[in-house]
């Protein structure tokens, strides 16, 4: 794995920000995430790259966001050039079979439900970090 490389984080909420940036520190230390608090900025992002590759190897997305929300925010990424390579990880408070199947076949990745303990954010940040930048063969 490399030691250092760039995830996106996709969420409106400035404190689960802060407890996920928490996480990822102790679970992934290298990793350098760029924080967006909407669909519309994450799309901006992702895609406004001026064809120079993606700028990032892994997003985690929240689904419950104002406005564009996760799961319409998945479908825009997949869209774009950027969209159709780069690992999304759909996050959620709830795990409804409905849900997690959008999910999937909206284009995510993983569904991950946010656990209810710190410590097992961070042993499931680190699980998933390990498989998507470690582990997974990634294009360029």
């Amino acid at each position: 794995m490399p030691k250092s490389f760039d995830i996106l984080v996709v969420d409106d909420s400035p404190s689960d920000g802060d407890i996920f940036q928490a996480a990822l520190q102790e679970a992934a230390p290298g990793v350098t995430a760029h924080w967006v608090d909407s669909g519309e900025k994450a799309i901006r992002y992702l895609n406004g790259n001026n064809g120079k590759g993606c700028p990032v190897r892994l997003v985690f997305l929240v689904w419950n966001m104002p406005l564009l929300n996760g799961l319409e925010t998945l479908r825009q990424l997949r869209e774009g050039p950027n969209g159709k390579v780069v690992p999304i990880v759909l996050l959620s408070s709830a795990c409804g079979k409905a849900d997690v199947k959008r999910a999937y076949q909206s284009g995510a990745n993983a569904y991950f439900k946010k656990p209810m303990s710190f410590d097992e954010y961070i042993d499931r940040l680190r699980m998933l970090v390990n498989h998507w930048l470690r582990f997974a063969e990634l294009p360029d």
